[in-house]
């Protein structure tokens, strides 16, 4: 294993400000939000994740609580305990590989129904 690779990934993260980014409140999601699109960019043979992909697996690791899997198996359900909205991790994108670039959107209690059954939703789940 090269020894330099973590302290080039560190300068990277650096450069680009990533390491700022990823652990400010700003990231967190503001009331007027309906939905996070992340993409992906190809630069050469690499992917590039985008602010907006880089903050919907932010939100999923370190904000957001897993209620449950759609019927699909696909998407997920999560629950901000903030505000009590329940957002829904799309891949909006099935001509790429796994989906594409996760993107989150607001669902409502009828979508939920419909999409995951009956499932209980709150502060203590």
């Amino acid at each position: 294993m090269n020894l330099w690779y973590p302290i080039k990934k560190f300068l990277r993260m650096q450069q680009y400000g990533w390491l700022n980014k990823m652990t400010s409140k700003s990231h967190l999601i503001n009331k007027e939000e309906k939905e996070i699109i992340g993409s992906w960019a190809m630069r050469g043979e690499r992917v590039i994740k985008d602010s907006g992909c880089q903050r919907v697996e932010w939100l999923i690791e370190n904000h957001l609580t897993f209620i449950s899997h759609d019927k699909s198996g696909w998407n997920a359900l999560y629950y901000d305990p903030i505000d009590n909205r329940l957002w829904e991790c799309i891949y909006l994108h099935g001509e790429m590989h796994g989906g594409g670039a996760p993107s989150l959107r607001l669902v409502d209690k009828e979508y939920i129904d419909e999409n995951y059954g009956n499932i209980e939703i709150g502060k203590n789940k």
